[in-house]
């Protein structure tokens, strides 16, 4: 098949594929899971760690309290299961030096944060 014809049909085939919404926002696992590792809270010190678990995450916070949280949205992860309150939202982004931080909210409490630890 000619070049020309080739290139319609991938791009075709890469638009139709039917995947799911939430995968759009996870990890590429090519490239490693920037979100896992050992986080330290910022907010009220102690060392955090983050690791894949199913199609989410284990978050641990600095007292040992598990919480799993999933992507909701892009950069957005929801706990779903835990001792944690139940409300947080979970906001990935990054700092100046490249460190991935991770934003938590939940309604009538100050924001926290943990800063991934190199």
């Amino acid at each position: 098949m000619p070049f020309r014809i080739i290139t319609p049909l991938l791009l075709a085939a890469v638009l139709i594929s039917p995947t799911p919404a939430q995968a759009q926002w996870a990890p590429n696992p090519w490239v490693g899971d920037p979100l896992a590792g050992q986080y330290i809270n910022s907010s009220g010190g102690g060392y955090c760690s983050v690791s894949p678990r199913g199609s989410g995450y284990q978050f641990i916070n600095e007292n040992g309290d598990p919480a799993r949280f999933v992507y909701t949205g892009p950069n957005q992860l929801r706990m779903v299961a835990g001792r944690w309150d139940p409300n947080i939202v979970a906001t990935v982004s990054s700092d100046a030096y490249g460190r991935t931080v991770i934003r938590f909210d939940a309604p009538y409490t100050p924001p926290g944060y943990w800063v991934k630890a190199r």
